[in-house]
């Protein structure tokens, strides 16, 4: 695409954030939501009571026993169809007017329960790369019961409405149910004893408006077993089910016609309750952020407390995890940012399902209340497309089939291989003994057929792994400036004020980026070796000036929280002037961020590498800052290039004053990522570290959707030859290039299948190897 676009102003439309403390403005976009209904949740809530340690020790035990099972290959994850009543409860409103909701708005809920419990939800492929292998396809699939407990032919399938009115019942929006309490007591102790269905046929929801005072999305039951009993948390007879707000109820992106209340209008609060309802607990423990609380899964990361809103995992860490799953369906997120329940999870949905009191006994029902069409199999599952020798590759069974099929795995080639517990479970983790490419594929056969599919995977030795880069900047974004808005309060800063990640008329003196240690510690005693910023100029805009003014790079410690720390002595540093910015060649065309090339108008970008004299080591808890100081010396500007897609800014900011503040903050919520680029590397013997090809040439982005760029910052005119292995060790490319100095060269990888790949820089004096990860 064409970009001419000096300023993220001139990409978005405008809008306004201010702080009032600072006067600092940000031209930056915003979405207005209307406002549907009169009540305002603007955090999500849950209303489920946690269960007490007795149900926690009996349902763990239960756990393990079905685990123990399974890996003795006595049992296996099974699928399971629930059927669904939705008791719509109203005041007289026409069907399709709030509360009563239209019977496309219920349907859509469905539609979304089946897609996220199966792994297939909205945004789930948003997932970072680090949670991918765990999404998992539950086997739970949700139907609308097409029958009454009579056995009577419903007229629009799971769904009775009830007027509360008829019933000689209270509005239970009504101002006696203004709290979460006096609210919940009414729904068990009145509407639900009087509307349930057999819970033991039957998955009860009851959908009804609520007070503007009393605040809850859902609430849920867990589920009870034989030998347990009288607990309130507990669903029984008579309160079985999950409540839902109706304003949150089902998906408008599947039916835009319903009533909802955003950002709650994904249907994942019933997602999320449900989720209660087979046994899961919030993923932060419920301890109030003592990190000590547990989920009592082992693959979702400890963390302090619930997320809310739309996180940015790079830098959402807490409880010294390398990023909280804040996606996972149990945490507190956005609708729209929530999309994965984990292996670990399913394991507990399936214990709950065979042992639940109300539970075991619904699959069944399934038979006799919903219309379930026979089905020939559709075989589909996911999987990583690389892998490491003795780190088992989990895959995610997406398979459609009725009745249920049974699976068959296997791996060509098949020596080295093994499936576990055995090749026909229905989602086996993989183990492989051997680096190479293999082909993994499952049959799943049901009396109606049987449907094959396969997919490719490359393992390699990791044991050594040791990346290049590393990068807040959005895989899908676009590399823009962020321009500060006209100041009329600050002497100075109207009508032009300046650069958000720049110089500006506050006189900012740093501008900081913080890389959380998610992002490096994959790697064997990492050690940062250089920085590579990328600043902006165009014209008589951006970046100029040729003193010796200071733009150097300081490395410091901190957290993204409170900022960064120990600044009067950084850990590490290097002195750089306007003059050496300025006499970077600027280049017009980077494949960097996205599938497709972005071409600017004019040559814009100027990379700079600041190298460290020696490589200092990483810090080995929370992450580190990497900050530039910025001139304020009339005639001087420096502007760094940023990412103003990503969820949440990663930066902080040095004022004039001497005093550290978020970015975010400071300028009215303007979140981005600047371009900059830790280059790091293992702590290794052995190696020439003054090598000129190591030291001056990168690769970034890595890993790579397919287009990669090959920056030379060289001291010097030198001849390359650039040569690109698979793993291999097959050449798939080999280009030359005379007089490289400061270069960009632009590397097509597109048509070449994931996995590791090494690229090879020789200029005739020394050879030297690196690393890239294509992962599309």
């Amino acid at each position: 695409m064409k970009l001419k676009l000096p300023l993220i102003a001139a990409a978005f439309c405008l809008s306004y954030g201010t702080n009032a403390q600072t006067g600092k403005i940000a031209l930056k976009s915003t979405a207005v939501l209307p406002q549907e209904n009169n009540v305002n949740i603007t955090k999500r809530t849950c209303g489920t009571e946690q269960p007490t340690a007795a149900w926690d020790a009996w349902f763990n035990q239960e756990v393990e026993k079905f685990k123990a099972a399974q890996t003795a290959g006595k049992t296996q994850a099974l699928n399971y169809t629930i059927p669904v009543i939705v008791h719509v409860i109203h005041g007289g409103q026409a069907v399709g007017t709030f509360p009563n909701l239209a019977q496309g708005q219920i349907n859509s809920q469905i539609t979304v329960l089946n897609q996220d419990f199966s792994g297939t939800g909205l945004n789930v492929a948003n997932c970072p790369p680090v949670f991918s292998s765990l999404v998992s396809n539950t086997g739970v699939s949700f139907c609308l019961a097409q029958k009454d407990p009579n056995g009577v032919t419903l007229a629009e399938p799971g769904i009775q409405r009830i007027n509360y009115t008829t019933m000689g019942w209270n509005n239970p929006a009504g101002a006696a149910y203004n709290t979460p309490s006096t609210f919940q007591a009414y729904v068990n102790g009145t509407i639900k004893p009087a509307s349930i269905w057999d819970p033991t046929r039957y998955m009860n929801i009851w959908v009804t408006d609520e007070n503007s005072n009393t605040g809850l999305l859902g609430y849920a039951t867990f589920p009870a077993g034989t030998t347990l009993t009288g607990l309130s948390s507990l669903g029984t007879a008579s309160t079985d089910g999950l409540w839902c707000w109706a304003a949150s109820f089902g998906s408008n992106s599947i039916f835009p016609g319903g009533t909802y209340a955003a950002p709650y209008n994904k249907g994942r609060t019933a997602t999320h309750e449900i989720g209660h309802w087979v046994g899961l607990r919030h993923i932060w423990g419920d301890d109030g952020t003592a990190c000590t609380g547990s989920d009592f899964c082992t693959d979702t990361p400890n963390q302090a407390d619930e997320n809310y809103g739309c996180p940015n995992f790079a830098t959402n860490i807490s409880c010294s995890n390398a990023g909280d799953m804040a996606m996972n369906f149990m945490d507190y997120t956005d609708d729209a940012c929530m999309y994965m329940f984990t292996n670990d999870q399913n394991l507990r949905i399936q214990t709950a399902m065979s042992q639940g009191t109300y539970r075991s006994q619904l699959s069944t029902s399934a038979a006799t209340l919903c219309t379930i069409s026979p089905a020939t199999p559709t075989a589909a599952f996911a999987m990583a497309t690389t892998g490491c020798i003795g780190t088992g590759v989990t895959v995610t069974n997406q398979t459609n089939g009725t009745p249920p099929p049974t699976y068959v795995w296997t791996s060509s080639p098949a020596t080295g291989v093994s499936f576990s517990p055995n090749n026909t479970a229905t989602a086996p983790t993989i183990n492989f003994t051997t680096p190479g490419t293999y082909s993994i594929s499952v049959a799943a056969t049901n009396s109606l057929g049987t449907s094959s599919v396969g997919h490719t995977i490359t393992i390699a030795n990791c044991a050594a792994l040791c990346a290049d880069t590393i990068t807040n900047v959005s895989p899908t974004g676009t590399l823009l400036v962020g321009a500060a808005g006209s100041d009329t309060s600050t002497p100075g800063c109207s009508p032009k004020a300046g650069y958000i990640m720049g110089s500006n008329c506050y006189d900012d003196k740093e501008k900081a980026e913080f890389f959380p240690l998610s992002l490096y510690s994959s790697m064997t005693s990492p050690q940062i070796k250089s920085v590579l910023v990328i600043f902006y100029k165009e014209g008589t805009k951006g970046t100029t000036g040729s003193s010796t003014a200071p733009v150097n790079l300081k490395l410091y410690n901190g957290t993204m929280a409170g900022g960064p720390t120990g600044t009067a002595s950084p850990f590490g540093q290097v002195n750089a002037t306007m003059a050496n910015i300025t006499a970077v060649t600027a280049t017009n065309s980077v494949t960097y961020v996205g599938a497709q090339p972005i071409v600017y108008t004019n040559p814009i970008l100027r990379p700079y590498r600041y190298l460290l004299a020696s490589p200092v080591n990483a810090p080995a808890t929370n992450g580190f800052f990497a900050s530039i100081t910025v001139p304020t010396a009339a005639g001087d500007t420096a502007v760094i290039m940023d990412d103003a897609s990503v969820a949440a800014g990663s930066n902080w900011e040095l004022w004039s004053d001497n005093t550290w503040h978020s970015i975010s903050v400071a300028w009215g919520g303007y979140d981005a990522s600047m371009a900059i680029l830790p280059e790091m590397q293992c702590a290794v013997t052995g190696i020439n570290k003054n090598s000129v090809l190591d030291a001056n040439v990168s690769l970034h982005p890595n890993p790579s959707t397919g287009m990669v760029n090959i920056i030379a910052t060289l001291p010097n005119s030198q001849n390359l030859e650039i040569t690109v292995h698979n793993s291999l060790g097959q050449v798939i490319s080999t280009t030359q290039h005379s007089g490289v100095t400061s270069n960009v060269f632009n590397m097509d990888l597109t048509n070449y299948s994931n996995g590791i790949y090494f690229v090879t820089i020789n200029n005739g004096e020394e050879k030297i190897v690196k690393r890239l990860i294509l992962n599309k």
